[in-house]
């Protein structure tokens, strides 16, 4: 529910704070896909996770340790 109140009125940014943290895979791959389409449209998204799945899904990646960019780059999107 929180997801869709924050696109609700269409924000130029959606922050994404381990939105898939406490759901099942079934609802995970659905977040995900909603996300995918929305970035698809033009849509910025950021989204902070430590699922590896969601991570895949993401057109760029940053991993951060400690405070620090650790790594950086594209994902298996194309």
């Amino acid at each position: 529910m929180s997801i869709a109140r924050a696109l609700a009125n269409r924000p130029a940014l959606i922050l994404a704070d381990e939105p898939t943290g406490e759901v099942d895979t079934k609802t995970r791959d659905s977040i995900v896909r909603v996300f995918r389409d929305l970035s698809e449209k033009g849509q910025t998204i950021i989204v902070v996770t430590h699922d590896p799945a969601v991570a895949k899904e993401c057109s760029r990646v940053l991993r951060i340790v400690d405070g620090t960019i650790n790594d950086e780059g594209e994902t298996g999107q194309d």
